[in-house]
């Protein structure tokens, strides 16, 4: 009878600082004492969990959910509708980078508190935040 090779318990090594909990999380994070925090996240993170654990952090004064500053479904649909086919896994590739799925106007009106921390959340937070904002990846198991 062969045995499994298959691993219960997989695991991946990494190297640098990894703090659990919010209270950790937060702790640290308001250490660093910067102006604006953009967060990255996982597909599927639990956004509102993490924007209400980031907003009670001291000294955050503003928190924005990139979802806010995105075109409306109707314009994004109109959009990528091209490149769309019937079969539901395949389509045509599409030319479009992450900024084009940004309204322009909401996005040159977003600007950091000038009291505080602000915090740019979700897809596309980089982008928003600028380069001079602290990049955080925020990744948490779903079950």
């Amino acid at each position: 009878m062969r045995k499994s090779n298959y691993d219960k318990y997989p695991c991946t090594g990494v190297s640098g600082p990894v703090w659990r909990g919010w209270e950790e999380i937060v702790g640290k994070l308001a250490s660093e004492g910067t102006g604006v925090i953009a967060v990255e996240l996982y597909p599927g993170a639990y956004v509102d969990e993490i924007k209400n654990a980031l907003a009670s952090m001291a000294g955050v004064s503003s928190v924005t959910d990139t979802r806010s500053l995105m075109k409306s479904e109707e314009e994004i649909r109109k959009m990528t509708d091209y490149f769309m086919t019937d079969d539901v896994l395949f389509g045509h590739v599409a030319p479009f980078v992450m900024m084009d799925f940004f309204d322009n106007d909401k996005v040159c009106a977003w600007k950091p508190s000038e009291d505080g921390v602000s915090v740019v959340i979700g897809c596309g937070a980089a982008l928003v935040a600028g380069d001079d904002a602290l990049l955080v990846y925020a990744d948490m198991a779903r079950w």
